[in-house]
């Protein structure tokens, strides 16, 4: 082993602290009020707003968007990802496989929209 200088280590070790700090609170939240852009299919894109989405749902590393006028697409994004993306008082995960936007249900429990 090579001799270490203290100082040399408590700087590298300072930096990449610091390099994970910055790539924990890099991770961008959506505003309710947002647009995001999807790919429908090969052919047809379009923005949906974070509002408008009722139910998201994990197909592999992709997850499936379900919006309030019933269209669905897919979005190379995993449910760990939506859940630290969307706005917490929005949406909820309730189950490991299902993250709802409660000003989409009805008072019976039902989702508005599916």
């Amino acid at each position: 082993m090579k001799p270490v200088n203290p100082e040399r280590l408590k700087e590298s070790i300072g930096r990449v602290i610091n390099r994970e700090r910055t790539q924990k609170s890099s991770v961008k939240s959506f505003d309710y009020s947002d647009s995001i852009y999807v790919r429908l299919n090969n052919y047809s894109s379009r923005f949906i707003k974070i509002s408008s989405i009722t139910f998201i749902a994990p197909v592999g590393n992709y997850s499936k968007i379900v919006t309030i006028d019933g269209k669905h697409c897919l979005v190379l994004k995993t449910l760990k990802q939506w859940q630290e993306e969307l706005p917490d008082n929005n949406f909820i995960r309730i189950h490991r496989s299902s993250i709802i936007n409660i000003e989409h249900i009805d008072s019976d429990f039902n989702f508005i929209g599916l």
